[in-house]
């Protein structure tokens, strides 16, 4: 569900490759209802880049390597279930210093494919991700600098 006032904040920044739209949305998860905001830009009808936070409790900022590993396990399953997709590939990497990890799956019997990183901090989750028709459009120079360009907005 979408709604008319925007209370997200400029959390983070991306480059992305046009002007991107703002929502904001509640979702259900297994600890209750969560704030996601999201920017998008759909270039075509096959190429989108989305990126977007989520703030759980405040709990979540002390987890140990075991919790963490869990809370990215099930929020990778949530995006690759909903797309139907089969991750192809999955690396640990740090994004400022953080635990992070990226993904790349294929859904759409390979007709789509998807990549994704995902990080951590205190208790909110950024993700941001590309969505497009061939894996090899993740090594143009626009999604490189998509990926490269992400930095957290310190409060």
């Amino acid at each position: 569900r979408k709604t008319e006032e925007t209370i997200c904040e400029d959390a983070y920044t991306l480059a992305f490759p046009g002007t991107p739209k703002d929502m904001q949305m509640n979702v259900p998860s297994a600890i209750g209802e969560l704030k996601m905001c999201m920017k998008m830009v759909e270039q075509s009808n096959t190429t989108a880049y989305a990126g977007y936070y989520v703030d759980y409790p405040k709990s979540y900022k002390n987890l140990s390597e075991e919790e963490l590993n869990y809370v990215y396990e099930i929020s990778i399953n949530v995006v690759v279930g909903k797309l139907k997709a089969e991750i192809v590939t999955q690396t640990n990497c740090t994004i400022e210093g953080y635990k992070a990890i990226e993904f790349i799956a294929k859904a759409q019997e390979g007709k789509m494919w998807v990549k994704y990183k995902l990080v951590l901090v205190d208790n909110r989750m950024y993700m941001y991700g590309q969505f497009t028709e061939a894996q090899t459009d993740f090594d143009t120079k626009e999604s490189t600098t998509f990926f490269n360009s992400f930095k957290i907005v310190k409060k």
